[in-house]
């Protein structure tokens, strides 16, 4: 979607990091594997908005896992909170 689509999400997102030990683990002992970083993201909430929407996916760097985000479908506007 383009920005100025009315249906964009303008809200906050947070970022995070998700730590992982050398087996794929997180601290709460769900697996994930081993490769590039991995990162959770989460839409803050926004009235406008009936959905809310969050994923993990893998990205090289912070600056890569901001540009995926911005790159799904109606979140080219975000604005990232952390």
């Amino acid at each position: 979607m383009a920005v100025g689509n009315p249906h964009n999400y303008k809200g906050k997102v947070t970022l995070q990091r998700v730590r992982l030990n050398s087996g794929g683990y997180d601290d709460m002992g769900r697996y994930f594997g081993t490769g590039q970083r991995l990162y959770y993201f989460f839409c803050e909430d926004d009235p406008g908005h009936a959905f809310r929407r969050d994923d993990f996916f893998r990205a090289a760097d912070r600056a890569s896992a901001k540009a995926y985000v911005r790159a799904l479908p109606l979140m080219c506007e975000c604005r990232f909170y952390n």
